[in-house]
């Protein structure tokens, strides 16, 4: 038998209010993979059964969502790892300071504060969930070498004011200090543009270290020559 379009929506409208409750609340992973796929069976289901297009699209993507959830209670962290790649490594309280641009590029991109990102597609500022922030990263194509370097610093009063404007309160509450080290990143691409990403509170020898094994996978070099003050 076929039920009427809103009596449709009112059972989509409940799996999204369900949906919205896994992503929010936790009831112990066995409840909560229960409820998971509880909620992807109803809305194959009722995409199934339903014939109006757009309440069938809904359908997909509750299915989709639960899929999402799903995995990530089978596999807590996977969907990022699988995003970002395995040998993916991310620093908190960066900036993207712009782009020094080839003649003839048109590259252009404001300033902006966030995480910084070596993933194995992408290098740049990202999300937490790993999703490239627009016009902030370059492709892992386009890149040519990455240079880092960068040492200890010493903030007079306006430098430590303009460090807590760029890297928030919060940073300042936790460490009880500005941040102590300042590593650059320079991204090179192959028509000889290259991008500036500054890592806050990081030696620079350990971020090397850190995405040194990225880098060595994906063919790309990394420089630092003489540049250190660590």
């Amino acid at each position: 038998m076929q039920l009427a379009a809103g009596s449709y929506q009112k059972a989509i409208d409940a799996l999204w209010t369900l949906e919205a409750r896994l992503r929010l609340e936790t009831h112990g992973k066995d409840r909560d993979l229960q409820d998971a796929r509880a909620l992807r069976d109803l809305a194959v289901t009722l995409g199934d059964r339903v014939a109006e297009v757009g309440l069938r699209a809904e359908c997909g993507r509750l299915v989709s969502r639960a899929d999402v959830l799903i995995d990530e209670l089978v596999d807590p962290g996977g969907r990022l790892r699988r995003r970002v790649g395995e040998l993916a490594v991310s620093f908190a309280w960066s900036q993207f300071l712009g782009f020094n641009c080839a003649p003839g590029s048109t590259l252009s991109a404001p300033p902006r504060s966030g995480t910084m990102w070596f993933a194995s597609t992408w290098i740049g500022l990202g999300s937490l969930e790993g999703v490239p922030l627009p016009e902030q990263f370059v492709p892992i194509d386009a890149i040519h070498t990455v240079d880092v370097w960068g040492g200890k610093i010493a903030q007079s009063a306006g430098e430590a004011i303009a460090a807590w404007i760029a890297f928030g309160a919060l940073t300042a509450v936790a460490n009880a200090a500005m941040p102590e080290y300042r590593t650059e990143v320079l991204v090179w691409t192959h028509s000889r543009d290259s991008a500036l990403f500054l890592i806050a509170d990081q030696p620079p020898a350990k971020v090397r270290g850190a995405v040194a094994p990225l880098l060595a996978s994906l063919g790309i070099p990394l420089r630092y020559g003489s540049l250190d003050l660590d």
